[in-house]
């Protein structure tokens, strides 16, 4: 897998209330343990250091680096936060690659008026 770093963005969680660091690598690998095809998933403490030139004022809770998702601990609050961020950076990713059921369900949905064309757009588009 060969994906561009694309990192998505939110508010900073102070250190005390931020997830603990199995419960964001839980949540992530639950969420994609039927995939064919498992992305490698990292988390870590915050992107500064780990992304070239970020820092804490950036706001980045998720990227895709070297095949990567990478999920950051500073940026995301609770377990749904885990999961918008997971998803929002597979679909950067091109998320046909690791689940085409889900693709074609998501794709159906698309043709169809309903709720989930909002929630797909806050998984797409940066917050």
């Amino acid at each position: 897998m060969n994906c561009s770093m694309l990192p998505t963005v939110s508010a900073q969680v102070p250190p005390a209330e931020r997830l603990h660091e199995s419960v964001v690598a839980k949540t992530a690998q639950d969420l994609i343990k039927d995939f064919a095809h498992k992305p490698p998933i990292v988390v870590h403490d915050s992107a500064e250091g780990i992304l070239p030139g970020a820092t804490a004022a950036d706001g980045v809770a998720g990227a895709v680096k070297d095949g990567q998702i990478l999920l950051f601990r500073d940026r995301l609050p609770t377990t749904a936060d885990v999961e918008r961020t997971l998803f929002h950076e597979l679909f950067r990713c091109g998320f046909h690659k690791f689940s085409p059921y889900l693709t074609a369900f998501i794709l159906h949905s698309l043709t169809h008026a309903g709720g989930f064309l909002n929630d797909l757009s806050i998984i797409l588009c940066d917050r």
